[in-house]
This record gives C-alpha cells, structure tokens and sequence, in this order.
C-alpha cells in the first residue's frame, strides 16, 4: 500500500473516492465492452464525426439528402482514447489490417503510436490517467503498423498559422490549434486514397463538430468569440444559453456534411455508414463535454446513417500538402485543454 496515497485520500476524501470510482471503472470498462463496435457492422466506408449528438444530426437531416432513417447505437466510447482503444482491439486484428484510417484527431497517433505507458500518453486532465488506463485497463488494442495504412489529416494544410483560411480572415493563430483540420483535408484525402489504394475498407475521421466552433468566424471573416472558444464552460457559467451553443454546434456539423457531400459524390462505395465516436454534453445530468466512461445518454449514444457514395464525375483527385514540420499531437491536445 502507497503510504503517500493513504495520506493524500485523508486529507482529500472526496478526492480519493473519485479516485477509487475512476480505477473501477477502468477495470470493469475495460473489460466488459459496454456498446457496438463498428467492426460488427457491415460498410466499405466509415465517416466519424467527432462528438456529434444524435438530436443534431436530426436537426439537419432534411437539409441533407444523404441523411435518411438516422437511427442511433450504443457507442463503445464517451471519450476519443476511450473509443479507440475499445473499438480496435486484436480481435479484429484480420479486418483492421485490411482498413484504411484517414484521422483528424491527434489521439489517434497517441493511441497508435505512442502507447499508453509512454510519457506522451497523458491522455487526460487529472489524476495521471494514462498511467491508470494501463495499469488496471486491459485494452489489447493494434497499432499503427496493424492497418493498411494510416494518414494523420493534422500534418497537411489544417489550420495553423500557415493556412490561407486563417491568413486571410481574423482568426487569432493563437486560437486554433495547429491540428485543427478543416472537413475539405480530410475530404480530399479520403477521395485520393480511395481512387489509388485498394483496401476492402475505409475510415474517415472528421474533427467536426469538435469545439472550437470555427465555421461562423470564418464565414464572417472575424476572430474567434469566447463561446466560440469554450462553449460548455460560456453555458456552465452562464454566460451563454443552451440554445446560443447549441446553433454553433450546429453550424459546425454544416461545415462537415458539406464536405461529406463532395466526398460521397466523389468516390465510390455500396455502403457508407455515417456516425461518431461519442456525443457531446451540454450541461444534461450535469455534465459538460464528454468525460471519459460516461453514461449520460447524450453522450454514449451515437448517430447512424447508412447511404451510398458514387463517382459522378470520374474525376482524379490530387493529395493535399503535407506540412514540413506538423504539430506534435501531444502539444496540440493540450492547448485543446485535454492535457
């Protein structure tokens, strides 16, 4: 027994308790896969957004014609680590290594590359959590080398401070992570990779609609509001109403149907399924965001589209840039707030 934590938990008993909760939740979660995995369905192409709701997927279905019959599923995650570290696990090892993964989340390569037991792995905000994921977690999941390949859509063109998108309005560099990646990279990607790879299987994880909220600003050609910056904590605060982020969220899960479009006309599939890694909380149960083992529904239930992609054009399509010297994602998670 750690002398030092019996300490620590006397003195912070509500803290200890936590503590405690939190480690049997990694041990139980981690064992027990509480949710679908995407392997156990049938498609040719996986689009992910990040953190979309069901009820906001709904809310713009009329405006999408690829959008029909949303249902919703269980997801095996409420947090991106979470996901990814249940959801590609060594029982669909054979599957995987004939999957492409095109992902604009850095947790991503953390998960993949790094390893939980490295210091880059921090994948949360307290408490040294990567370093309990793999101390009482019993994950078994691939790495990097396990697919037909894996593309980081951050190291193109995203949205740092050497992007013409944010040259050319009045976002602050300062306010956008570097990792940040527009819809149309990871867009472009998919579409090349589909017409020169020939992998039975293909992965498409958008950021959007991930805060921060950037579509608006763009749009408008301004800097980045607060609510913008940090929607829950502006509704937790009471400086922004639910409907005001809500309408932001929104508009950012616009921005990727958009590009989903291109893509869906641009490619060929039979069966393209849409959905997300986990939803996002604003403020329902009390809850913000989306904690890692979360049960608020809002969180752990996810949408479901099923829709086809045809190459109307026949068109070829050209890789994007890639940057000479990308983000690391450790940094760029941690000017998001997760580190």
């Amino acid at each position: 027994m750690n002398i030092e934590l019996i300490f620590r938990g006397l003195k912070n008993p509500i803290g200890a308790i936590k503590y405690i909760i939190q480690n049997l939740k990694i041990i139980i979660f981690s064992r027990i896969k509480l949710g679908k995995n995407i392997y156990e369905d049938d498609w040719d192409v996986l689009i992910i957004l990040d953190a979309c709701r069901v009820d906001a997927l709904k809310h713009v279905h009329g405006e999408y014609g690829f959008l029909d019959n949303i249902a919703s599923v269980t997801s095996l995650g409420s947090h991106s680590a979470e996901f990814m570290l249940q959801t590609f696990s060594q029982k669909h090892k054979k599957i995987i290594s004939q999957t492409g993964l095109i992902s604009a989340n850095p947790f991503s390569k953390v998960i993949f590359e790094y390893g939980l037991n490295a210091p880059e792995s921090s994948v949360a905000h307290n408490l040294r959590l990567a370093e309990r994921l793999e101390k009482f977690g019993s994950w078994n999941t691939v790495s990097k080398d396990d697919f037909a390949f894996v593309e980081y859509a951050w190291e193109y063109a995203g949205l740092g401070k050497n992007n013409s998108l944010i040259n050319h309005s009045n976002i602050s560099a300062h306010d956008v992570p570097e990792y940040i990646t527009p819809p149309e990279i990871v867009t472009s990607l998919g579409i090349n990779k589909s017409l020169t790879t020939d992998c039975n299987r293909l992965i498409l994880h958008y950021w959007q609609p991930h805060t921060p909220y950037l579509h608006s600003a763009i749009v408008e050609s301004r800097g980045l509001r607060e609510v913008e910056k940090r929607p829950r904590l502006c509704i937790k605060e009471g400086k922004a109403d639910f409907d005001a982020v809500y309408q932001l969220y929104v508009d950012e899960l616009r921005w990727a149907l958009d590009s989903i479009s291109t893509l869906l006309s641009s490619i060929d599939a039979d069966k393209v399924v849409i959905t997300a890694d986990h939803g996002e909380a604003f403020g329902e149960f009390g809850t913000y965001g989306h904690p890692i083992f979360s049960w608020v529904p809002q969180v752990k239930r996810v949408p479901r589209v099923e829709t086809q992609a045809k190459n109307a054009n026949h068109r070829s399509h050209n890789m994007p840039h890639k940057n000479d010297n990308p983000a690391n994602p450790t940094e760029l998670l941690k000017r998001l707030g997760y580190l």
